[in-house]
């Protein structure tokens, strides 16, 4: 792939799915949670070397201190957050996080099949009350072009197209149709 502007990488790259998108929220939250168990200054260094991807020397050098304190309060959180996760796991309502995250998906799925049926169903109103309302407006102008045109009741209905056809052509009837504004009135 030689096409330049980086086109290989917009080929190669994919967006995740909502479901990738999902899960990884769900296991954000779990850590934000474990995270807010430990004490602040290792919950910062872990959080912005695992979360945000920083090495421990720009921690380091962000915080001022020297890389063993950053390298030793990261192992320090690591180790707590295992303490945590596993007291977590003895409690009954803890189950891993890609457990619950894929129980929580297969709720959104069936939610989002749920809103589909939904929208269908509307969907299907929708159109037959537009239907309904065209039948309608269809029945109430066939009864004016009726009553005004009484003679035009025995005639097929080619016949009544050629006829308005033809009526739609006259002079008078084309400056008119130019001149009125469309006001939708069905009645």
């Amino acid at each position: 792939m030689d096409c330049g502007d980086g086109i290989e990488n917009d080929v190669l790259y994919t967006e995740p799915s909502p479901e990738e998108i999902f899960l990884r929220k769900a296991s954000l939250e779990q850590i934000q949670d474990a995270l807010d168990h430990l004490p602040p200054i290792q919950a910062r260094r872990v959080y912005a070397h695992y979360i945000l991807g920083l090495k421990k020397s720009e921690i380091a050098r962000a915080e001022g201190v020297n890389s063993g304190g950053i390298c030793d309060s990261v192992k320090k959180g690591v180790k707590n957050l295992r303490r945590y996760f596993e007291k977590k796991k003895g409690s009954n309502d803890w189950r891993p996080p890609m457990e619950k995250s894929k129980d929580e998906v297969q709720a959104v799925r069936e939610q989002i099949c749920q809103l589909k049926n939904h929208q269908k169903i509307l969907l299907n109103k929708k159109s037959d009350a537009e239907r309904k309302e065209r039948t309608h407006r269809l029945i109430e102008r066939g009864a004016i072009l009726e009553s005004v045109f009484p003679s035009v009741i025995p005639l097929s209905n080619e016949k009544v197209k050629a006829f308005l056809s033809d009526v739609s052509q006259l002079p008078e009837v084309r400056k008119l149709l130019k001149t009125e504004p469309e006001t939708g009135d069905a009645g």
